[in-house]
């Protein structure tokens, strides 16, 4: 016989089993169940994702901020909205002209500019709405320097982030000399660099190993500073004594080695004689060349990023020879860091940027001859943005000149 607690025991264990037990129907019910969720959660996330991608796709009535790339957006232009008194007679046909390129915010600069450079300039100005046309006609009713040097040339906002490269290429296109600087508006030139680099490019023109399809363009170095314009020395001593004091500095050099550093600054310091570098990749130097030797800027290019490196590369792919001026520099005026117009962050800025430059590199050694996975200048080869981003942050004095006793 079994026993009563036996039976108990037996009991609830059969209990129990009943309880877990559940028919078919309610299997299948759970299973599709839970097939729903896990669709409903994948919907979500892809809605999500896709709002994301999206986002930039918005017309601008829906999101009035938004600047989008407009990687082909043409643009109304004004040329010559003001013209320079400044005559040039047949004698002058080698002269420099600075282009440049300026957004209403940074006018002032520009008269900053006029005022060192003393010969001609041509401004490309960003205008975003018919009122800052006032702020272009005050700036040259203010600088007898801008009446007298400056070309102004009006380019107007069309939906997308800052057309630099489509400025510059009007500024060049505008100029008014066979040799231009390509500056931008927060630099300023010492007292006399224009006829520095003149006498520079007299010399090439004369030289008569010299042959004119030469491809040869003079790097002009480039520093920064947060002294007074005023204060900023004309002659390369005091200059020296500045950097040596760190008042001014070389150009990013903690930021973007390699964007400057092939100019050679520890050379440069001593030197007196032009001297050649080594292009290499993401060099981006401020250059003087021939405007019909030199292929346009990459317009596709807008926002931040890889505007002057792209293109200085194309230079060094097409065999251009880059010549440092050891008697000759530019500083950028620093100034509070600015919000980018619109709504695109500046890591999306550069990313987009990155694309476009996947395609140009390839496609400019394909127009020179050379095959697209060719590796010329330690360049990336690819088309994954990562790999291109070649910015270190770090510290060094390497750069610095070595103080004399």
């Amino acid at each position: 016989m079994i026993s009563s607690s036996s039976s108990s025991s037996l009991s609830s264990s059969y209990s129990y089993t009943k309880i877990i037990k559940r028919p078919r129907w309610y299997k299948r019910i759970s299973r599709k169940g839970l097939v729903v969720l896990a669709l409903i959660i994948l919907l979500f996330v892809s809605y999500k994702l896709l709002k994301s991608s999206h986002i930039k796709n918005k017309s601008s009535v829906n999101n009035p901020n938004y600047l989008g790339m407009g990687l082909h957006t043409t643009f109304k232009t004004h040329p010559f909205f003001y013209k320079k008194k400044m005559v040039l007679n047949h004698d002058d046909h080698s002269k420099i002209t600075i282009v440049t390129q300026v957004s209403v915010e940074r006018l002032e600069r520009i008269a900053w500019m006029a005022d060192k450079w003393r010969a001609p300039i041509s401004a490309a100005v960003y205008i975003k709405n018919d009122n800052e046309i006032h702020n272009v006609t005050s700036l040259i009713n203010n600088s007898y320097s801008v009446t007298q040097f400056v070309d102004i040339h009006l380019l107007f906002a069309n939906k997308t982030r800052y057309p630099v490269n489509t400025l510059r290429n009007l500024s060049i296109k505008k100029a008014s000399t066979k040799w231009v600087l390509l500056m931008d508006a927060d630099f300023i030139p010492p007292l006399d660099l224009h006829d520095t680099i003149q006498t520079h490019v007299d010399r090439l023109e004369l030289d008569s190993d010299h042959n004119q399809n030469d491809l040869v363009s003079f790097v002009v170095p480039s520093f920064a500073s947060s002294l007074p314009r005023f204060q900023l020395p004309d002659d390369k001593e005091s200059f020296i004594q500045s950097v040596k004091s760190q008042t001014i500095v070389p150009t990013n050099l903690n930021v973007c080695p390699k964007c400057h550093s092939p100019t050679n600054y520890t050379r440069w310091y001593n030197e007196s004689i032009p001297y050649e570098v080594e292009y290499q990749w993401i060099y981006e130097p401020f250059l003087v060349f021939r405007t019909d030797q030199v292929e346009p800027f990459d317009e596709r290019l807008k926002g931040y990023g890889f505007d002057k490196n792209s293109h200085t590369f194309g230079m060094a792919v097409q065999g251009f020879t880059f010549m440092v001026l050891p008697d000759s520099w530019i500083v950028h005026m620093n100034h509070p860091k600015q919000v980018w117009e619109g709504t695109d962050t500046y890591d999306e800025q550069m990313f987009d940027s990155l694309r476009i430059v996947c395609e140009i590199l390839p496609h400019t050694k394909e127009r020179y001859g050379f095959e697209r996975n060719d590796q010329l200048f330690n360049e990336p080869i690819g088309n994954n943005p990562i790999i291109i981003y070649p910015y270190q942050y770090k510290n060094s004095k390497k750069n610095m000149p070595e103080h004399s006793n």
